[in-house]
């Protein structure tokens, strides 16, 4: 059997994340070849069943290339290369079938982006290519999962909502939520080297205007007004652009420049340390489907606040404490919670790793491979 992966649209963590872990597998029974098209910053892990296929720089970059190129392209190599599955882990199937070709192909995709969905993130982004593109992606996913012959969904709520968006007609899909490698239990805080020697309160994931930095940073400010002189708030991750200048004018605004940490992009071992030496990790999103980001903190021994919005409670259940994401007040208060009485949350530390055994890598990626092959 031959797959083709479309990996194309991949050029953000989580989304790197899942593929990364799918071709780290070792579940490929029945498959021959995995071809895989890609952006070039996306680095998979060898295996003798995975072809690199070129992409222009062109498709990955511009949104509205890439639907014009895999249309053009998609097809052929379909052809050419004996495909019998079509895999779309980006969530958009964009090509057209040769009409010379007589292979049953099946197409499978899974359904990652949560954005485009929700409208009420969408409007954020004001008059802009971000809103196009999200609106734009909306239609393509819509179309997508009701054309495709079998969508994977991550969780509950995102089945839930593309039921809803699609009326109930996705012909066949399955649930399998993310799996996570969770750390040793000589965790990253063992490690000589620490990123940060302050205390500090954490919140990982891409500044953009659904996560709610600027709601953590007011929550940030109204803590410092009652104490904790040498704490400090890290953002760690990646920037849209438009939103980081908010951010930085939020932290000038409110003085907090020599409390505020913004570090970009971090490599994966520093994330760890990051996690594991906090006070206590933060996750605010707004809209997710099922997040890395939350099932990471969970590991790494500190407490963890988190979006009360779905899916968060689908995916962490009873393991975190949850606050409004909208409400810097909320967070700020349940911040002085934690902080004031550490020994009442430990209860949330165990759970927290006990939950994350349920989100078992090997058995993610087995399960998804199953599946895929199964189509």
């Amino acid at each position: 059997m031959n797959i083709l992966m479309n990996a194309i649209s991949a050029r953000l963590g989580g989304g790197q994340t899942y593929i990364i872990n799918l071709i780290s597998s070792e579940s490929f029974e029945n498959i021959d070849n995995i071809y895989v098209l890609k952006p070039a910053d996306l680095v998979i892990p060898r295996n003798k069943l995975v072809k690199m296929l070129k992409v222009p720089d062109k498709a990955v970059i511009s949104p509205f290339f890439r639907v014009y190129w895999e249309k053009r392209n998609i097809g052929k190599l379909i052809n050419d290369l004996g495909i019998d599955i079509y895999f779309c882990p980006g969530g958009s199937l964009n090509y057209v079938h040769p009409d010379n070709s007589k292979r049953p192909v099946k197409s499978v995709v899974t359904f990652q982006n949560m954005l485009p969905l929700d409208a009420r993130q969408v409007k954020k982004y004001g008059f802009s290519r971000m809103r196009l593109r999200n609106v734009i992606l909306r239609h393509v996913f819509k179309r997508s999962m009701k054309n495709a012959d079998l969508v994977i969904f991550l969780s509950q709520f995102a089945r839930d909502k593309a039921l809803e968006l699609t009326r109930g007609k996705i012909r066949n899909y399955k649930l399998i939520p993310h799996g996570i490698e969770a750390p040793a239990e000589s965790t990253a805080s063992d490690l000589d080297h620490r990123t940060f020697t302050f205390p500090y309160l954490l919140y990982v994931s891409t500044l953009d205007v659904y996560k709610s930095q600027i709601e953590v940073i007011q929550a940030f400010a109204l803590l410092k007004k009652t104490g904790y002189p040498d704490l400090k708030l890290v953002l760690a991750g990646e920037s849209y652009k438009p939103y980081r200048k908010k951010v930085e004018h939020e932290i000038a605004k409110l003085e907090l420049t020599d409390h505020v940490v913004v570090t970009g992009l971090v490599e994966k071992e520093t994330l760890m340390e990051l996690y594991a030496n906090a006070e206590i990790n933060i996750f605010a999103s707004q809209t997710e489907n099922c997040p890395f980001i939350l099932l990471e903190a969970m590991c790494m021994g500190k407490p963890v606040l988190s979006s009360n919005l779905p899916p968060m409670n689908e995916v962490a259940g009873d393991a975190v404490v949850y606050f409004d994401p909208r409400d810097p007040q909320e967070l700020t208060d349940k911040i002085r919670d934690v902080l004031q009485h550490p020994e009442q949350f430990e209860k949330y530390v165990f759970k927290g790793k006990e939950k994350v055994r349920e989100y078992n890598l090997e058995l993610a990626s087995r399960t998804t491979w199953e599946a895929i092959i199964s189509a």
